[in-house]
């Protein structure tokens, strides 16, 4: 049974303009900004989800430029713990995670197939990955990168875990 599901923030909560996508820290922040938004359902659905789970965050890039988009974003107040990765990978995190959760009480949400899916599948962890931005075009090259879900936004979470067209099923408490 899932008690605790632990998202990536870049293209898994939001969607990255394609401008931003390779950029560590943009030039013109108040341009990022205005570009990439969180949608209030989305915001609705992590609110929700925070009644019935525990939420982690896992997010990878400069410190201070993912502080500030938290904050920015107002998504503090839904994570039991949020974890930045500054360049060791997000293995070590789910690795912190699973020693207060077993792996079956936990899921990953994210994007990336090389990182939040491969690293998760190596650790018996369910993986749901939703496809947005510029990774939702790579394909699994191995049975570790490929996820247990496929999503298409975070409604397509909500789906899931309402038991809605999924291929596969997944007990959630």
């Amino acid at each position: 049974m899932i008690k605790a599901l632990i998202f990536d923030m870049d293209n898994t909560l939001y969607e990255l303009a394609e401008k931003y996508n390779d950029i560590l820290i943009p030039g013109n922040k108040e341009d990022f900004f205005k570009t990439v938004k969180i949608n209030k359902s989305e915001i609705k659905l992590l609110a929700e989800l925070k009644n019935k789970y525990i939420l982690f965050l896992i997010t990878t890039g400069v410190k201070s430029w993912q502080e500030e988009k938290i904050d920015r974003f107002k998504l503090r107040p839904f994570f039991k713990k949020i974890f930045i990765d500054t360049g060791k990978g997000k293995k070590p995190y789910f690795e912190d995670i699973l020693k207060m959760y077993k792996k079956e009480e936990l899921a990953v949400v994210g994007d990336n197939i090389k990182s939040e899916i491969k690293d998760a599948n190596e650790l018996g962890i369910t993986t749901i990955r939703i496809l947005r931005g510029m990774k939702s075009k790579s394909v699994p090259f191995s049975s570790e990168e490929k996820p247990d879900y496929t999503i298409k936004n975070l409604k397509g979470l909500k789906k899931l875990i309402n038991g809605q067209n999924i291929y596969k099923p997944i007990k959630i408490k």
